[in-house]
């Protein structure tokens, strides 16, 4: 097993198998990584600063800082 699926796995099982934004279901294949802090702000790819995410969640949020994630998810939650 590769480095990567080990991390997927490890976040996925703590996350309780889902997407850390939208909350659905997430498989290990179809789990991306996303990085809490952006990679464009800070390079760091530290278990920590690392979640699992489906991809439609992660291309929506680019390089946005997770407190625009927040918005952005709780803003869908009410339309």
């Amino acid at each position: 097993m590769s480095n990567n699926r080990k991390r997927k796995l490890k976040l996925l099982e703590s996350q309780g198998g889902k997407c850390c934004y939208c909350g659905e279901p997430l498989d290990i294949d179809e789990a991306t990584f996303d990085h809490v802090i952006p990679t464009a702000i800070m390079k760091w790819n530290a278990l920590s600063n690392l979640v699992v995410a489906c991809q439609p969640c992660n291309l929506g949020f680019a390089d946005e800082p997770p407190k625009e994630k927040i918005l952005k998810l709780s803003r869908l939650a009410f339309c």
